[in-house]
């Protein structure tokens, strides 16, 4: 599971965005908004987590 969370949280980025851009009313934006949170929220923390472990530790 670990390996798939950076493609899905940017498959929902990418699926809230196009939500967005073309949606006609708030119903609509609202849950987009949502996953479009979701899925930046995963991959920035996969991302911090990923620089974490591969940046060298100072000793």
């Amino acid at each position: 599971m670990r390996d798939l969370i950076l493609p899905i949280g940017l498959l929902l980025q990418v699926i809230g965005r196009l939500t967005i851009a073309y949606s006609i009313s708030l119903p609509i934006l609202t849950p987009a908004g949502l996953i479009l949170g979701m899925g930046f929220g995963l991959s920035i923390s996969y991302i911090f987590t990923w620089l974490d472990e591969v940046t060298p530790k100072i000793q």
